[in-house]
């Protein structure tokens, strides 16, 4: 008997009518805001398309500690960005009680 896969599809908001919902990933990853990257190989979420297009070489994802990429303790959920000093990861914090959802370059 074949196997049934789930078909590939993009994150998806839980409620698309709600600004700043989570998105997931059928791998289990959370993350919020538009401005945030997925890798569907590695299953690691970037805090933009830099970092994602960064870790990716050749087809291959590359561990983001060895690119100069940092594990982000400003959210709920795992984040690599790329490294920022400790007035800017405490304003992201910050913001995260506002809007939940800063702009990470």
């Amino acid at each position: 008997m074949a196997r049934t896969r789930k078909p590939l599809a993009l994150a998806k908001s839980e409620t698309s009518e709600t600004p700043g919902a989570w998105l997931t990933h059928r791998c289990g990853a959370k993350w919020r805001g538009p401005s945030r990257a997925h890798c569907g190989a590695c299953h690691r979420t970037f805090g933009g398309v830099t970092g994602f297009d960064k870790h990716r070489k050749n087809g291959v994802c590359l561990d983001p500690t060895t690119i100069g990429l940092v594990l982000s303790t400003a959210w709920d959920y795992e984040i690599w960005t790329l490294p920022v000093d400790e007035d800017t990861e405490q304003e992201w914090k910050e913001m995260k009680n506002v809007h939940d959802q800063p702009v990470l370059f």
